[in-house]
Parts: C-alpha cells; structure tokens; sequence
C-alpha cells in the first residue's frame, strides 16, 4: 500500500502536476492532451508524462509479470523433480517385490496330479 501512496503523492509535485485528463479520466498525462504529437501545441504541465507512467506503472506491471513467469517455471521445476523421485521410487519397490524372501529349493516341491 505504500508504493501506490508514494506515487500518487509523488505525481502531485512534479513538473507542476502530472495529473491530467486523458482519454479515460484523470492519469499521468501532459497538458492540454496531445500536445506531444501535434507540432504547434505546446505543453504547460506533464512534460514528462510518459517516462512517469513507465516509472509509476509500467514498472510495477513488469514485476508482476516477471513474478507470475518465475512461480510458473518454480512449480515445474518442483513437479518434475516430484514426479521423478517417484518413479524411481516406484522402480525399485517394483525390483524388490520381485526378489521373494522365502528360498525354496525343487525338494522341497509337492506333486500334485488332479
């Protein structure tokens, strides 16, 4: 909650105000709106609008990004490691129930005829 508050405030003091009308409301915009794409408009306030948005948002989109790739690749990694030790686990049950503990030898082998 500090780094929404820090910014909010922070966009009040800079450059005289970086909160303008844009085309949904009121954001991180320069002053009067478009004035950084028409040639003969010059800007009053919000010159540096764009680089606050990257610093305010996009940055903080970036990171949540980059944390939802990491916990994906993590719980793969962890699965496939788990998946693993299982099957080995599961192979060696499987050779030790092949070897029985009782020894029988062939006199010890009753006939039986039905």
């Amino acid at each position: 909650a500090v780094y929404p508050l820090l910014t909010a405030v922070v966009a009040l003091f800079i450059d005289g105000g970086l909160y303008n009308f844009d085309s949904m409301g009121c954001w991180i915009a320069p002053y009067p709106r478009g004035c950084k794409h028409i040639q003969d408009l010059t800007c009053t306030r919000g010159n540096l609008a764009y680089l606050f948005q990257w610093l305010f948002a996009g940055i903080e989109e970036a990171a949540a990004v980059i944390l939802v790739v990491y916990c994906l690749w993590f719980l793969n990694k962890e699965v496939r490691t788990a998946e693993k030790s299982r099957k080995r686990r599961r192979h060696s049950f499987q050779r030790r129930r092949g070897r029985s503990s009782i020894k029988m030898d062939s006199s010890s082998l009753v006939e039986t005829s039905w």
